[in-house]
């Protein structure tokens, strides 16, 4: 199982690739997008909930990704 900062790092790969990600990753997680950037910037860390929203959220993409 990969880390917390393994998840964020691979968060933060995706959002960098096009502006306005990280407002999609706070509307998956329900938080603001304030939150994902303290995140991504290691001021703040993700609940457990929040964390498991996220990989899933990922590997959605991933396969999402895939397909095109």
């Amino acid at each position: 199982m990969p880390s917390i900062q393994e998840i964020l790092d691979e968060l933060k790969d995706w959002c960098d690739q096009e502006d306005g990600r990280q407002s999609i990753v706070a509307k998956v997680t329900g938080v603001n997008p304030e939150n994902v950037t303290g995140w991504l910037s290691g001021e703040q860390e993700p609940t457990a909930e929040q964390v498991l929203l996220i990989q899933e959220f990922l590997a959605k993409q991933k396969n999402w990704e895939k397909s095109e």
